[in-house]
């Protein structure tokens, strides 16, 4: 009777423990560890092929943020961008959960002029979370604006995607159910500076699996094709369930 009465007092706990870190916010960091170029698109010059980044800015990492299994935020670090560089803006952001190289998500703001303007000091620009309906792969070359430079000289990384072209996105892009995005885009001088997005919405549920976040600036001298692991929270869970598994053995032995 008191190992039951032990181990179902242990079982609430833990399932405790569980369902309140589930509901709790968690940070993940993670690095520019990827490809130097998204899978499938190289550029014509074999050097910047072989190169990490050209010039700058340079991505140097990130953190995506969750809460319980959904994630509702990403922030990307970069090192310090010079004001002469004011050509450059911000890239969409792509979602792929699972890592199937099938785009699940994506953060953009194809509807709103500042993509057309590209500068990256309007901090009014709408950003919203779209998921992708019917599914488009990472190949499909044909849903893509590529890289470009707004002040007419030629672009660093040719032939990479920079974000959703707008005259497929309203047939695959479907706002979620508080699509609205909270952005904070690059800022010159700050070093380092960062963009980041954050939401409301919870329909970005990543699951147990690890998934890949697709990211460039406008010019892809750098670019982000990089995983991301579990949230604390999915792992707390995990955790918490394998030691459960364990105490059962123990108290049935």
């Amino acid at each position: 009777m008191k190992k039951v009465f032990v181990m179902t007092f242990i079982l609430l706990f833990i399932t405790c423990l569980a369902l309140a870190g589930s509901a709790q916010a968690a940070t993940i960091s993670f690095g520019d560890t990827g490809p130097y170029y998204w899978p499938g698109y190289p550029s014509s010059s074999s050097t910047i092929n072989n190169t990490e980044h050209w010039g700058i800015p340079n991505i140097t990492d990130g953190t995506a943020t969750f809460t319980g299994s959904s994630l509702t935020g990403v922030t990307i670090n970069m090192t310090k961008i010079l004001p002469r560089y004011d050509w450059l803006y911000e890239g969409d952001l792509f979602i792929d959960l699972g890592g199937d190289k099938t785009w699940d998500y994506i953060v953009s703001n194809y509807a709103s002029s500042y993509q057309i303007t590209g500068d990256p000091d309007d901090q009014g620009a709408t950003w919203k979370l779209y998921q992708v309906t019917p599914t488009v792969n990472l190949s499909d070359s044909w849903f893509y604006i590529y890289s470009h430079n707004f002040d007419g000289s030629g672009t660093i990384r040719d032939n990479h995607p920079i974000e959703v072209d707008p005259l497929y996105a309203d047939s695959y892009l479907g706002e979620v159910s508080s699509p609205d995005v909270a952005f904070t885009g690059i800022e010159y001088n700050d070093n380092p500076t960062f963009v980041s997005w954050s939401w409301d919405a919870t329909d970005v549920d990543i699951g147990d699996e690890a998934f890949i976040l697709g990211w460039a600036i406008s010019c892809a001298n750098d670019n982000l094709y990089t995983p991301v692991p579990l949230p604390g929270a999915a792992l707390l869970l995990g955790s918490g369930l394998f030691g459960l598994a364990g105490l059962r053995r123990k108290f049935s032995s």
